[in-house]
């Protein structure tokens, strides 16, 4: 297995802060196989998710048909000398393999799923030959270091999952961590291998392990795609397919059913939805909230609906709402008492920020938008970027113009108030001026856009520097260049 970074895992006191500007106290710290892909925390659980890749050219090297030892061969011959030096090397390449897995075997390889579980089909041909390109770690610890000491190195439990490519995302909640592929599956009706979405689901309240596995047709948008309620997990993908003359795109909800100990590990389809949105259309943002899920397709306009998922085997659409433009990113708040959905996206070459009244879910209503003009915000594919204060209604998010000459250029924060029928700026916070983002900096290190709030404090972090705001006034605070 080949890593392309060391990993460390470190643990710090939170709760004894010091006041004097001295360092956090290092309570552990681990070093980790693979490359950082996700991490969550619940309560005292820490959950990290890494990859390696894995290199089958010391093993498929010698199989090759350009080797000298097949020269002169027939593809008989070949193909029988081949599959014995195959035979051969097998054993000791694995054994290389689970050595460098790094996760509880316990003299058998329940902690690791089935390769085969990454395609699917009644085809004896593989798809992918890279089954094995990838592997994925789900490695769990536990947080609480207050018996350990300083740099004491502390216990972690992992386990994995084969996959032909880096993860497309990770879904983690209620004990439950889903590594979600992009893989295939064999239509034996239309004699076609199509994109197929896999969660390989892992049992995370103890040991990490394997306990289920789900297919569905199409890929996922993004995290946000995959949810688990009330014991079912509901995965929103669009299939794409160029050749179809009617619609090139199917977007649907599938509702799959965790299995019981006795019901072994495929979980079982039990619900879809209908085609959503108009032909040719795709997913450009999904949220699940409870029994309902909200979901925009976008081609040319943005239809903005509402699926009824209160009854996992009939999900259904509810209400709909056609508005110019479309959201990549949804986010739940409350108005006035009243439930609205907070879209991010864009519109032509412009930053589009809707606000969408759901309190009558049969007819959502778009209450409030705001445009930036030929502007662009990453928090529509960063939610991290995306900052909503519900106590004060304010939305944060980074904003970048660019005019191509040495004025007019912007790269920093906008703070927006938002109300159940305006959204109004009110402060923007810049982060270089306008020649210096024109010019170009060619430093290695750059900070992703956060924002954090203390005490009405704005403090934002983008590309070489640290800003801190007055939330009221809007005064700069301390401006740190890195």
């Amino acid at each position: 297995l080949h890593d392309y970074q060391e990993l460390t895992i470190k643990v710090y006191d939170a709760e004894n802060v010091p006041l004097d500007g001295s360092p956090l106290s290092l309570l552990g710290e681990k070093k980790i196989k693979g490359n950082y892909h996700d991490a969550r925390s619940i309560d005292n659980h820490g959950i990290v998710i890494t990859t390696s890749h894995v290199n089958t050219d010391s093993f498929t090297n010698e199989l090759y048909r350009w080797r000298p030892q097949y020269c002169g061969l027939n593809s008989t011959a070949y193909e029988a000398l081949a599959k014995e030096t195959a035979l051969n090397e097998t054993e000791s390449f694995m054994e290389k393999m689970v050595k460098d897995l790094d996760v509880e075997l316990d003299g058998n390889c329940d902690s690791i799923f089935q390769v085969a579980s990454i395609q699917s089909g009644d085809s004896k041909e593989v798809y992918d030959s890279n089954l094995l390109g990838n592997f994925v770690r789900v490695l769990s610890f536990d947080m609480d270091m207050s018996t350990n000491q300083l740099t004491n190195e502390f216990t972690t439990s992992s386990s994995g999952t084969f996959a032909p490519d880096w993860p497309d995302s990770i879904y983690v909640s209620q004990g439950f961590a889903g590594v979600v592929n992009v893989g295939h599956a064999y239509d034996a009706s239309t004699n076609r291998w199509k994109e197929s979405t896999f969660v390989s689901a892992f049992d995370i309240t103890s040991t990490p392990k394997p306990f289920a596995i789900a297919r569905a047709p199409g890929r996922p948008l993004n995290k946000f795609a995959t949810d688990l309620y009330d014991g079912h997990i509901r995965i929103a993908t669009t299939s794409f397919d160029w050749s179809n003359t009617d619609s090139t795109t199917v977007n649907q909800i599938f509702v799959f059913q965790l299995p019981a100990e006795d019901q072994g590990r495929e979980m079982k389809l039990v619900g879809a939805t209908e085609h959503l949105g108009k032909k040719n259309e795709r997913i450009t943002a999904v949220r699940f909230r409870g029994d309902r899920a909200y979901v925009v397709t976008f081609e040319q306009i943005d239809p903005f609906i509402v699926v009824d998922m209160g009854n996992h085997s009939e999900p259904k659409v509810i209400g709909e709402l056609e508005i110019p433009g479309f959201s990549q990113y949804l986010h739940w708040i409350q108005l006035e008492g009243k439930r609205f959905m907070l879209g991010l996206g864009r519109q032509d070459e412009d930053i589009k920020i809707g606000l969408f009244d759901i309190s009558d879910e049969k007819n959502p209503v778009q209450s409030a938008f705001h445009l930036e003009k030929q502007a662009s915000s990453s928090a529509g594919s960063d939610s991290l970027a995306f900052r909503y204060l519900p106590n004060s209604q304010l939305l944060i998010i980074p904003k970048r113009e660019w005019t191509w000459t040495a004025e007019g250029n912007f790269d920093g924060f906008v703070v927006y108030n938002i109300n159940a029928t305006h959204i109004t700026p009110v402060h923007e916070i810049q982060h270089a001026d306008s020649q210096s983002i024109y010019r170009g900096c060619w430093y290695n290190a750059y900070l992703q856009p956060r924002s954090l709030v203390f005490q009405s404090k704005l403090t934002t972090l983008l590309s070489h520097s640290v800003l801190s705001t007055d939330l009221g006034t809007g005064d700069t605070l301390f401006d740190l260049n890195l």
